[in-house]
Order: C-alpha cells, then structure tokens, then sequence
C-alpha cells in the first residue's frame, strides 16, 4: 500500500467524520440534565450523613487525645513531686485523661441524639 492508497484512503473515510459537527444540545435538555445530575438522591444524602457522622466522630477522638496528654503533664508533674516514677505517672494520667475524655464524648453524643 503506497502514499496515495493512504491519502485516498484518508479522504474517503476520516475526512467527512472531521467535518462533520457534534448535535448541538438545546438549553432545556441541559438544564433537565444538570437538575438531575444536582438533585439529592438517597445515596448521596446517606453518603453525607454518614461523613457527617465520621467527621464530628474524629473531631471528637482528636478532643480525647488533647484531654489525655493533658492528663498525662499533670500525672508526670505530680508523681515528680510525690517521688515517684515519672513513667507512672504519665501511664495513670494519660489514662485518666483518656477516660474522662471518652465520659464526656459519650455523655455529649447522648445529648446530641436525645433520649432514646
């Protein structure tokens, strides 16, 4: 197959599909389509929620954390003044930091859903 069985070729077949133009689309199907590519649907307000509830749940966790390294400078700094061991101490008050902070989650994740 030479040059000009490729030219002849390429006129025949590719060049009338380049020229001709996509359908053109009128402004009422696009916005039929854009409405119900916006509109919730069950799964996507599921799938919200469910983030929603993942998210506030990690944001709490990250407040139990705070809470027990908080806990654990106070365990560390009394086991120091009390002469014991400083690994004690910051063992004991990261877990009672940690405790308390998952009482006060579990407490506000009561509150947050209501009385069952």
């Amino acid at each position: 197959m030479g040059p000009g069985a490729i030219l002849a070729a390429h006129r025949i077949w590719i060049t009338p599909l380049m020229d001709k133009q996509p359908p053109r689309m009128d402004a009422d199907r696009a916005d039929a389509i854009a409405r119900a590519f916006l509109q919730p649907t069950p799964e996507r307000k599921a799938n919200r929620e469910r983030q929603a509830r993942e998210d506030w749940h990690e944001r709490e966790k990250r407040k139990v954390a705070g809470l027990a390294l908080v806990g654990m400078a106070i365990g560390a700094a009394v086991t120091h003044q009390l002469g014991y061991r400083f690994t004690e101490g910051v063992i004991w008050g990261g877990l009672a930091g940690a405790a308390l902070g998952w009482l006060w989650i579990g407490w506000r994740a009561r509150r947050r859903v209501g009385p069952a």
